[in-house]
């Protein structure tokens, strides 16, 4: 691998109709010091102003396409096959990157481990709506992936080729970067954790309002493992449907935020380690 000032590093956004949130992502990646950085913005044909917004900063991102597809994966996919760099790194829009030198920061650790397939970072999670903070761990048991548990993918960086040979697959809508994932674990392709925060993402998402990721986790979970470990899964995913029940009455009687604050670790502030002078 070349000196990680000189090897290209391949940031994709993809979106939808997303004109209240895109402007701040297109924000955070231009921002960014690292030098050979290529910057790919893939629209699905917004019908608000998310184009105009792209167009206003066409001039400092490297490629960008408007057009229809067929889903977010497809959509990603696209990314993958547009980009040049060695390694991929998805950030949605409403995503951002924590400092402008995320990215350099990154490349020199990529650097210094050439043989990592996959790198993942902690991830702080935020709650626009109720100004929620929670920072993610950065390292998974092989119980825990087994499980159903991954990191979000403003958390992983990947190797370039390794997308182009194992494609998110269209037939999810929701889960398709967990059985891309899950393939790469079982694979055993070199995934290497770091516990530095890399991304903040946006809760209010499409996987983050929807329960249909656990149905399609248990089909791929189902397809992919071993009858042996099929209890662990499916006790997990029982009490994941049970824990997205519980927050829809929960936010419907408004009381989802102390909830979240008391008993599931999110945060009223920012993480001392992220917060500036």
């Amino acid at each position: 691998m070349t000196n990680h000032k000189e090897f290209k590093m391949s940031v994709i956004t993809v979106c939808k109709n997303v004109e209240e949130k895109v402007e701040e992502t297109l924000c955070s990646v231009i921002a960014q010091s690292y030098s050979n950085l290529e910057y790919i913005v893939v629209d699905g044909a917004s019908a608000d102003n998310t184009v105009s917004i792209i167009q206003k900063h066409a001039a400092k991102i490297g490629h960008w396409i408007s057009a229809c597809d067929q889903g977010i994966y497809d959509a990603m996919n696209k990314g993958v096959a547009m980009a040049s760099g060695e390694y991929i790194w998805f950030l949605g829009a409403g995503d951002s990157f924590p400092s402008a030198d995320i990215v350099s920061r990154v490349a020199a650790i990529l650097a210094e481990m050439p043989s990592t397939d996959i790198l993942c970072g902690q991830v702080l999670n935020v709650d626009k709506e109720r100004g929620l903070f929670r920072l993610s761990s950065s390292n998974l048991t092989a119980d825990e992936v087994f499980s159903g548990y991954m990191h979000p993918h403003q958390g992983m960086v990947a190797r370039r080729q390794l997308l182009l040979d194992h494609p998110f697959s269209l037939e999810y809508r929701i889960a398709a970067d967990f059985a891309f994932f899950l393939a790469c674990y079982l694979k055993q392709y070199q995934i290497r954790y770091i516990d530095d925060c890399i991304a903040l993402f946006d809760c209010g998402g499409i996987s983050g309002a929807s329960g249909v990721w656990i149905d399609e986790y248990e089909q791929i979970l189902q397809c992919t493992l071993p009858p042996a470990r099929k209890q662990i899964w499916r006790s997990h995913l029982r009490q994941e449907r049970c824990k997205r029940f519980l927050m829809d009455v929960l936010s419907a009687i408004g009381m989802l935020t102390p909830v979240k604050v008391h008993l599931c670790g999110w945060n009223k502030s920012l993480p001392d380690k992220l917060r500036t002078e």
